[in-house]
């Protein structure tokens, strides 16, 4: 195939039947059609801050490749940016290998800064794929995260393995993370966990720092499109520190994600507090082989994660960033899973 062979369109939501047919055919994840549409569309067109920019990349009268951003905003000392969010890249198997996506990515960048006001671009792509494409564009890299697990089933999370050498050493890690979690939560006699409203989640930030801008709308649309459960912890009948996680497939079994953690104060989070966190967790969802989580390598919940024997992937997972030649934007981010599993 040729290069000249491929050309690039701004997609309709009266495309979405070849949106969806697209990107079903590159992951083929095991999702009902219905189930991938009714995200793809809530996700793409009933985003509250405006639908997402959605590029086509057709051979002839076929497509064969898309790629999505998404609108957000982001605020900092109460300043407030409009930026969009790099997503959903997909390019059908037998078309892949031929420089679609670096097509896609480049007509899109192109058009965003000359056709529409958004001066900024983020993602969060693969460590070990999309990542290095990024770089090579000229992408600048933010942030690292830093991955964590606490395995939760040992039986189940054996499974995902597939690997029986390893179950020793399973077990007397499960049993190892069990006994720290359970020391820790033993000191915080006075807290109590249960689930909460939404609207009551506690969103505690550094003011110097970037971070979502969270409202009604844009959190009711977060927990539905990532099928989001809370839960708080109370502390004399008073909330002292809020989670929002998802129960999620993988690898033929379940796992729980934590995808955000707050307190009444950026400083306030103890290892007690998230101690109790997990155990409830645990309690709640017995089947889950792990329990998963994402932090910035800045952040000081790395040193209450690492106490608790959570374990750490060697591999972090890179945010980056893409701006207009004339934009000035804060280089200091405070990032979650809330941000990253879009």
């Amino acid at each position: 195939m040729k290069k000249n062979d491929c050309k690039i369109r701004l997609l309709k939501k009266d495309s979405i039947e070849e949106q969806i047919l697209v990107f079903n055919a590159t992951f083929q994840d095991g999702r009902q059609y219905d189930e991938i549409r009714s995200k793809w569309e809530l996700k793409h067109y009933c985003n509250p801050l405006g639908e997402s920019l959605v590029f086509g990349a057709y051979v002839g009268d076929k497509l064969v490749g898309v790629k999505c951003y998404y609108p957000a905003e982001y605020i900092c000392q109460s300043q407030r940016f409009s930026i969009l969010v790099s997503c959903d890249s997909a390019v059908l198997p037998q078309y892949q290998g031929n420089g679609i996506w670096n097509t896609l990515i480049k007509y899109a960048i192109d058009y965003i800064y000359k056709k529409t006001n958004y001066k900024t671009i983020i993602s969060f792509p693969k460590p070990d794929t999309t990542y290095q494409g990024f770089k090579k564009m000229g992408w600048i890299t933010i942030n690292q995260m830093n991955n964590y697990i606490y395995i939760n089933n040992s039986s189940n999370f054996s499974k995902i393995l597939s690997k029986s050498v390893f179950l020793n050493a399973i077990s007397f890690l499960f049993d190892l993370q069990k006994i720290s979690v359970n020391l820790f939560d033993r000191l915080a006699k006075n807290y109590t966990v249960q689930e909460c409203n939404p609207m009551d989640l506690l969103w505690a930030y550094d003011e110097n720092s970037m971070h979502i801008h969270i409202n009604e709308n844009t959190l009711q649309w977060k927990i539905q499109l990532q099928d989001l459960k809370s839960i708080a912890v109370y502390q004399n009948n008073k909330i002292i520190a809020t989670c929002l996680y998802s129960i999620r497939p993988f690898s033929r079994q379940q796992i729980l994600k934590i995808y955000h953690i707050a307190s009444t104060g950026v400083q306030n989070m103890d290892i007690s507090i998230l101690a109790k966190i997990i155990t409830y967790l645990s309690k709640e969802y017995p089947e889950c082989a792990y329990i998963r989580t994402w932090v910035a390598k800045e952040s000081r919940m790395n040193k209450i994660y690492k106490k608790l024997l959570f374990l750490q992937f060697v591999q972090t997972n890179p945010f980056v960033i893409n701006c207009k030649e004339d934009c000035e934007f804060p280089n200091v981010w405070d990032v979650s899973m809330f941000d990253l599993d879009y």
